[in-house]
Formats: C-alpha cells, structure tokens, sequence
C-alpha cells in the first residue's frame, strides 16, 4: 500500500502542477513583446480573478473528501506544494526569458534586414 499512497501522491503532484502551471503561464503569454516580470502584472482584474478562483479549484480537488475520491487525488504537504511551485516557477522564469530571447532577436533582425520593395 506504500506503493498506491506514492502513486496517487506523484498523480496529485502532477494535477497540481499542470493546473498551477496553466494558471501561470497566463500571465507569462499576456504579452510577446514584454516580460512577465513588470510593474502591471496583476493589472488585469478579469484574469486576477480567473486564477485565483482556478487555483481555489484546485484546492478543493486536493483537500475536499469526496473530490479527493472522485478525481483519486491526496492531500500533499508543505514540501510537495513547495517542489510544485519551485518547478511551476523555473519553467515560468524559463519560458519568459525565451520568449524574450526571441522577440529582441526577430525585432533586431527585422530592423537591420532592408524592406522588400
């Protein structure tokens, strides 16, 4: 049974990962052009709400008994919630700083190429 307790706990684990991941990565794709990481992040109330009632969601899915047996999720502790937001939060940081790579390079590229006439 040690083992079913770590599976459902890894399935849990990656539940709240992808969802606290999508949740996320909202904010991130707000804009191409601009980092994630700016004044007016949260300047957007429609999907401030959005995601704090998601991430609300899917503390019921993790905490709530009869979702628990629903969705066969577990209750996760300090540590298991700690190891999702680090890796929620790496991938994010990752995927702005690519996202910004790639926006002044293609923006640079498109200054010094002549345009077509």
């Amino acid at each position: 049974t040690l083992r079913t307790e770590t599976i459902e706990t890894a399935r849990t684990m990656i539940m709240a990962f992808l969802c606290i991941e999508s949740l996320l990565l909202a904010f991130t794709v707000r804009s191409l052009h601009r980092s994630v990481i700016r004044k007016d992040v949260f300047s957007n109330y429609i999907l401030n709400v959005a995601v704090l009632i998601s991430f609300g969601m899917v503390l019921l899915v993790v905490y709530l008994p009869w979702l628990q047996h629903t969705l066969q999720t577990v209750p996760l502790d300090g540590a298991q919630w700690s190891t999702i937001l680090i890796a929620t939060l790496c991938e994010i940081i990752i995927i702005d700083r690519l996202k910004v790579y790639f926006f002044r390079r293609h923006h640079q590229k498109a200054q010094i190429l002549p345009l077509p006439q």
